[in-house]
């Protein structure tokens, strides 16, 4: 029997000597056709637990159950989880319910909480449910996260786009980054092979992995937008969850059970921001427009040199901010010394932090006369 990762979870967890008991559906919106994954899992127990199953009206039991047991370490202890699971098919359309249940754990009694499941009717044939295909875009989306939404000019926000998915991904292409009028942006993060790790969203279990995060520094006043961020890939359609019909073999197709692939394009939301001007009040007559901390630093390679000797003066700016669109005015050398060359200024970022962070460095050859 294949088995589901479950995907919608609602958690009836106990405390009594440390067992926990969670039931959870891979899904809460099936036509009449398709069914559910349903799963009973208990942690802190010596065994599998012992469910029955009579109360459920609403669904008839098309398989199941199966077992499935896994261990993970915490704090230096080894907790159990055992695992049974059976495939529901619905009996009817509408709003049905699997009710609370009793689950008996190592000779206890434990109640469930219920779980409705909104069911639709099946399509009456081949052709209408091509025509009315499942939406894949519950099953997997493409979303935008900003640290804020106002920022002064200069003042850096901060944008992760994460991918949440149900279904499994073949291919996975980023065709148009994340453009904007009036941003200097600085890429934080783009990891070429996206790591997956389960994340809630609104009470549904996601496999969720980041496409990268990206510093903005606003260079305009007023309401600016971040365009969205556009994702081609390859899924497995989602319509493999559901039972076959007779339409699958009367129209020659009964493999339509198994994995089918489809090509799909994913956007993320624009992202609306309002960017202030910075006050006025305090501000140096010939400010850089600088907006983060900073400490500035000035090195030379020694400070005794013979005329017509060639030596090096640095500049070193350090802190979090819009480095790269700060630089300073000329140094003002004694009379003398002159500027033999000037090197273009270097930037060494910290990778390991999400502020962008880093030492920004100018260097003058020098040589007194």
């Amino acid at each position: 029997m294949r088995r589901l990762l479950p995907l919608f979870i609602i958690f009836s967890a106990f405390a009594t000597a440390q067992v926990s008991v969670v039931v959870s559906v891979d899904k809460k919106k099936i036509n009449q056709s398709q069914y559910i994954t349903f799963e009973v899992q208990v942690e802190g127990s010596d065994g599998f637990p012992q469910v029955d199953l009579s109360v459920i009206k609403d669904f008839a039991i098309a398989g199941g159950p199966s077992q499935s047991s896994s261990y993970q370490m915490y704090n230096n202890k080894v907790t159990t989880a055992f695992t049974l699971s059976w495939n529901l098919r619905p009996k009817k359309n509408g709003k049905l319910l699997i009710p609370s249940l009793k689950v008996k754990v190592d000779g206890k009694n434990y109640i469930t909480k219920p779980i409705s499941i909104q069911v639709s009717k099946s399509p009456k044939s081949r052709s209408q449910r091509k025509q009315q295909p499942e939406p894949e875009t519950e099953y997997i989306f493409l979303k935008s996260s900003t640290d804020k939404r106002e920022a002064y000019i200069g003042e850096q926000i901060t944008v992760e786009f994460l991918l949440y998915t149900q279904v499994s991904i073949n291919d996975l292409s980023i065709s148009q980054k994340p453009q904007g009028i009036g941003f200097w942006k600085e890429e934080l993060q783009s990891p070429r092979s996206p790591k997956f790790r389960l994340r809630e969203q609104e009470g549904v279990r996601y496999n969720v992995a980041s496409l990268g995060k990206i510093a903005l520094f606003p260079t305009e006043t007023g309401q600016l937008t971040l365009d969205p961020m556009v994702v081609n890939a390859t899924v497995s359609s989602r319509s493999i969850n559901r039972m076959p019909t007779f339409d699958d073999f009367r129209f020659g197709d009964p493999f339509s059970i198994f994995p089918q692939t489809e090509r799909i394009r994913l956007e993320s939301e624009p992202i609306e921001l309002t960017i202030h001007p910075l006050p006025l009040d305090g501000r140096p007559v010939n400010y850089s427009q600088a907006v983060g901390q900073f400490s500035l630093s000035t090195y030379i390679d020694s400070s005794e040199v013979e005329v017509n000797k060639a030596v090096t003066f640095k500049v070193e700016l350090k802190g979090s901010g819009n480095l790269n669109l700060i630089e300073i005015s000329e140094p003002d050398f004694p009379v003398g010394v002159d500027i033999f060359d000037r090197k273009r200024p270097l930037f060494d970022r910290d990778v390991f932090r999400d502020d962008f962070t880093g030492v920004k460095r100018w260097e003058y050859i020098i040589m007194p006369r």
